[in-house]
């Protein structure tokens, strides 16, 4: 019986398995998308996709597992499978509708305009009834309106969009035309409702609350910005401009304990990275003052802090207080008694500062060195290397080391910076720009970056750019004084009345001194542009009655000597200084019209009296030099600015004015000496660096100075300044580069048509380009722009070349 019972067993079994053979492939596929369905409706999502991953193995071609897979991917968020499954499918299926309206949608989410366009014209064809095509069509036709800035047609698929909307609310793409028509034609509260429905239903697409956060300040609803602000930092934890933004909104409204409430919340001394509690410290000092933020670094040591970092932070704040020797000696008992495993970078580098704000460089480039050999991506080290870099004309290395910075912090707004400069140092103004825009983009639009940023547009004269760039950082710190301040400058040079004036009026209302005092400028200005320079005068002399305004009677008598009205300035400063007979600035300002009146022997009476009461008056030192000039008593001028310099060692006003006399004088060597000492103290001034590349080039012709000169004159590459173009031009000459100078060498001849060495340098590069012709007119020129008697090397040169030329 056993034997027969397996014999049976057996025999079902071979049947079985003979009846599984004979079912084909499409047939099992079927089963395991049946499967997949199943288990799809019982909630096993994971499990249904491995049924459908099946099917395919089996069958290639079966629509609806292909479809229903792309589907559940698509809802997961994994676009970019489910666009890979849709293309699979209109591939094998190209009339498939479904497959055409989801990869339409998907390219338009992504920014993908080419398949976009593919699909949605393709779908167009097939299904133009459908009402989800029609959304995707609406699009399309708004999206070519934009970009050819058909308003009119982008208005209308506007319209569309909204009556499509009312059958297919949470169609995305009809909220996205909605948003933006909304907002091109300033409807702010029709697109705070289609954002609210964004966000309801897409709230991890920080788009929407982006531009729910513009829109909200451009109605400046304060308190629902600040809601904003807050939600986003709840939603997106991990966005640290959001935070930034945060607080400089309460600073912009003035709302110190709300800072310090939320700075509260986020700091952390015992953290990895204990930025906010720094951050903390910091406002506690500017808003309570130093004691204050003592207090605080000593409950954080007391509640286990590191103490390293605390001590150092201690030692920061001694510093600003000028207690420099004791806490130079708190950071190096630091370093001292530390364990040897300890990383001690930070503490080095904030020694480092500390010893360059004390004139010591060669200590602190050593601490940095020392920093830079155990943790050579130490971000702070690397930085300050960056810096001196750049100061020396490394634009190379600068580059480099910055590179290193960002790889390691990409976000390192202080990087982008220095990044900049090291690019227009180098002559490369369109990386420079990148990388301030950049900085601005990284900051969240933070002031500092978004002026430095707009100013370099306003001096290219981009001022929409400008402007725009201006307008975020309003944006995002409503009422900054100094950013209101820059966009009024800006309406300004724009010759926009109506917007400088909304610019006065806002700095008005924000009502601080600062604010006042720029309102009070910009008034002026808009005045003289609007009105003419009378009301301008009128207006600055109501401001002078106002008691201890001397800077506007200051301005009233500049006013006056502008306008030529001499007499009326005299009895003007006459009158502001009988009011305020002790005022020094009002005292200069008497005695300055009195030598613009012809009085130099009392103004030279009233400088020299001003100097012995307080040497350090610079600017009183050279108006001195002056008069003594302008009476031809020219030892006595050169006295003046002997003795200045003997009382301001390191006044580059005085400076300045010494290299010019000893220009004049012939000793270039010792010019180029005093332009060398300058550049030193302040390498970044393209003026000082034209000047001593300029004296350089022109009197030196040893390789060394001609590459000093060259690596000094980098960054007027592309420059539009004429004595610029002279100076950069004739290196390029110098250095064989004959076409390129020409470049600059006939603008500048062009614009300086009187300057006889402008002209003789281009004049020298015809010359070597073998452009007789034009070298002649050039050499004449030359002669044309100076008198018979002059006999510089160049002038003579000249004469010759004509002579043979005869």
């Amino acid at each position: 019986m056993i034997a027969n019972s397996i014999v049976r067993w057996a025999a079902i079994a071979a049947l079985s398995f003979s009846l599984a053979a004979c079912k084909s492939s499409e047939e099992r596929a079927q089963e395991h998308y049946e499967s997949g369905v199943a288990l799809l409706e019982g909630g096993e999502t994971e499990k249904a996709l491995v049924e459908f991953r099946n099917v395919f193995n089996l069958d290639p071609l079966h629509r609806e597992a292909r479809t229903t897979y792309a589907r559940i991917v698509r809802d997961q968020g994994n676009t970019r499978e489910a666009f890979g499954q849709y293309l699979r499918l209109i591939e094998q299926y190209p009339e498939d509708v479904e497959g055409r309206i989801a990869l339409s949608e998907m390219a338009f989410l992504t920014g993908n305009w080419d398949e976009f366009d593919r699909h949605s014209e393709k779908v167009q064809e097939l299904a133009g009834d459908d009402p989800r095509v029609k959304a995707i069509a609406t699009t399309a036709r708004f999206r070519q309106a934009a970009i050819a800035k058909d308003r009119p047609t982008m208005q209308a698929a506007v319209s569309d969009a909204a009556a499509l909307a009312e059958d297919l609310p949470d169609n995305p793409l009809l909220r996205r035309v909605l948003i933006e028509g909304y907002l091109r034609d300033q409807k702010f509260a029709d697109a705070l409702a289609q954002l609210d429905l964004a966000i309801e239903g897409e709230g991890d697409k920080k788009v929407f609350h982006l531009q729910k956060l513009a829109v909200l300040t451009q109605l400046a609803d304060f308190p629902a910005v600040e809601t904003q602000l807050r939600t986003m930092i709840d939603i997106f934890p991990e966005d640290e401009a959001l935070k930034r933004q945060l607080i400089r909104f309460y600073m912009a409204r003035q709302e110190p304990e709300k800072v310090e409430d939320f700075l509260r919340t986020i700091a952390d001394p015992t953290a990895e990275d204990p930025a906010y509690y720094l951050m903390l410290v910091q406002f506690l000092r500017q808003q309570s003052g130093s004691d204050a933020a003592l207090a605080e670094i000593t409950r954080s040591l007391e509640s286990g802090a590191d103490p390293v970092l605390m001590r150092s932070l201690r030692a920061g704040i001694q510093f600003e207080q000028g207690k420099r020797d004791v806490a130079i000696a708190e950071l190096e008992d630091i370093l001292a008694t530390a364990e040897p495993e300890q990383d001690l970078s930070r503490v080095r580098v904030a020694l480092a500062r500390m010893l360059i704000s004390m004139g010591n460089e060669v200590g602190a480039r050593r601490l940095v060195e020392e920093v830079l050999a155990e943790f050579p991506n130490q971000t702070e080290a690397l930085k300050m290397q960056a810096a001196w870099q750049i100061d020396a004309d490394q634009t190379d290395q600068a580059i480099s080391t910055l590179r290193t910075v960002l790889d390691n912090s990409p976000e390192d707004v202080g990087a982008m910076t220095l990044m900049a400069q090291a690019y227009t140092r180098a002559g490369n103004q369109d990386l420079a720009r990148d990388f301030l825009s950049l900085a601005v983009e990284q900051s969240g639009n933070a002031p500092e970056e978004s002026i430095r940023y707009a100013r370099g547009l306003i001096r290219e004269e981009s001022y929409l750019p400008a402007e725009s760039t201006l307008i975020s950082s309003l944006r995002a710190n409503p009422n900054n004084v100094s950013v209101l301040n820059e966009l009024g400058r800006l309406y300004l040079a724009m010759d926009d009345i109506s917007r400088a004036q909304q610019i006065v009026d806002t700095l008005r209302r924000v009502g601080t001194e600062q604010a006042q005092g720029n309102a009070r400028t910009l008034e002026v200005q808009l005045l003289a542009k609007q009105e003419g320079p009378d009301s301008a005068l009128e207006y600055l002399s109501e401001l002078a009655q106002e008691d201890g305004n001397s800077a506007a009677k200051i301005a009233v008598v500049r006013a006056l000597l502008s306008a030529g009205k001499v007499e009326d300035a005299l009895a003007s400063a006459e009158s502001a200084l009988a009011e305020d007979p002790e005022n020094p600035s009002l005292r200069f300002m008497l005695y300055a019209t009195q030598a613009a009146a012809g009085d130099i022997p009392s103004a030279i009476e009233g400088y020299k009296q001003l100097v012995k009461e307080d040497p350090a008056r610079d600017r009183v030192w050279i108006a001195l030099a002056r008069a003594y000039a302008a009476t031809e008593q020219t030892e006595l001028s050169n006295k003046a600015i002997s003795d200045g310099i003997a009382a301001n060692p390191a006044s580059p006003n005085l400076l300045w004015a010494k290299a010019t006399i000893l220009e004049r004088s012939g000793d270039i060597d010792g010019a180029i000496a005093v332009y060398e000492d300058m550049y030193a103290e302040n390498s970044n001034s393209p003026v000082i660096a034209n000047n001593l590349a300029s004296l350089l080039s022109n009197h030196r012709d040893d390789p060394e100075s001609l590459e000093r000169a060259y690596n000094a004159a980098k960054r007027l590459r592309n420059t539009t300044v004429p004595p610029f173009q002279d100076t950069f031009g004739w290196i390029l000459f110098k250095r064989g580069e004959f076409e390129e100078a020409l470049t600059y060498l006939e603008p500048a001849a062009k614009a300086l048509s009187t300057d006889p060495i402008v002209q003789y340098h281009l004049a020298k590069t015809y010359q070597a380009l073998e452009n007789t012709e034009s070298a002649k007119a050039a050499f004449e020129a030359v002669l044309e722009a100076t008198g018979e008697l002059d006999t510089r090397p160049e002038i003579e040169e000249a004469r010759q070349f004509l002579r043979d030329a005869e």
